[in-house]
């Protein structure tokens, strides 16, 4: 995967490479992996050409002997182009027509979490079919990819570009997830890029909802400037070491921000807080935190996404230097 390109059928074609199969026709490579989102599977006794409708912003298709129908559908055969990424000089009434079923979709997928989720159930289904050496094949193949792109730091090439900032937390979402080196983690990053390749700018909806897990919360942002430091990071943790610069080192865990696990109330700033202390109840709903470094994580969203906590020699040293510079 040394040429990376973020579009959907390049996305897709690494999938079927490993899986040793042919990639589908558009119509069918589009249902298959948004099933219900972008074609409407009509059932009708005549054989008609697709269609798009463009009340309702979808694809309209008949299936024939297993496969979807395009028939002569020039004008559906260019809106599938636009979507997977073929067509790079589509027809303005084309190209607007793609544009307003990926508004739809962002739309469906921020109001309604279901559907999410069910986006999510379908792309672990495909990949849990995989063989465990080529789900490791296509983990490598990403692992790769997903540096090359924050590389780039931008995807200039391709014919509808993403915005920088999209851009660069679509590719920061993937990485995280393949850092965690886990089944779930090669489902959730591979849907990431799928949904940045289908959805282009309107993907910058899902990324101020969703976090790299598909949890509905509000992300934490890194410091770091640049997304091939911050991947770097993420994919290479050995090769960096901790920094502590703070002022309170007088605490038993200097730098750290305590939140309650059940309401989530901000627990250095309750009354009396010490964490020194092995529990605290939390003033705000009464719920008891345990005080450890078992506890402590680099962020919410390895929290949420289950990253072993920090590690507690790093960050000793880290500390154990700070106090050295004082």
């Amino acid at each position: 995967m040394n040429e990376i390109e973020l579009r959907l059928g390049k996305i897709l074609s690494l999938y079927y490479q490993v899986k040793g199969d042919r990639l589908p026709r558009q119509l069918d490579l589009l249902e298959d992996w948004f099933p219900g989102l972008i074609i409407t599977v009509e059932e009708d006794t005549e054989k008609k050409a697709a269609r798009y409708d463009d009340q309702d912003r979808h694809i309209h298709a008949q299936r024939s002997r297993g496969s979807l129908y395009l028939g002569d559908s020039s004008r559906v055969s260019q809106i599938c182009g636009r979507l997977v990424g073929t067509a790079r000089s589509n027809g303005e009434k084309e190209r607007l027509s793609g544009e307003d079923i990926q508004k739809r979709i962002a739309r469906e997928l921020v109001s309604e979490e279901a559907k999410m989720l069910a986006l999510l159930e379908n792309t672990k289904k495909k990949l849990a079919a995989l063989s465990e050496e080529q789900c490791d094949l296509l983990q490598d193949l990403f692992l790769d990819g997903t540096e090359a792109l924050a590389e780039q730091e931008s995807d200039r090439r391709e014919p509808y570009p993403l915005e920088e900032e999209t851009y660069q937390q679509l590719v920061y979402n993937a990485a995280y997830q393949l850092a965690l080196l886990s089944e779930e983690g090669l489902y959730r990053a591979f849907l990431w890029l799928l949904l940045g390749s289908l959805l282009r700018e309107q993907c910058g909806r899902l990324l101020r909802i969703y976090d790299s897990s598909f949890i509905p919360v509000r992300q934490q942002r890194s410091e770091d400037p640049t997304l091939s430091s911050k991947v770097d990071y993420l994919l290479h943790p050995e090769e960096y070491y901790s920094i502590y610069d703070g002022d309170d080192l007088e605490k038993r865990f200097p730098g750290i921000a305590w939140y309650c696990d059940e309401c989530g109330a901000y627990l250095n700033e309750q009354e009396g807080f010490d964490d020194r202390k092995e529990v605290w109840v939390c003033q705000k709903c009464g719920h008891e935190n345990p005080i450890s470094m078992e506890e402590i994580y680099e962020n919410e969203e390895d929290w949420q996404s289950g990253k072993e906590p920090l590690d507690p020699e790093d960050y000793r040293q880290a500390i154990e230097a700070a106090k050295k510079r004082k």
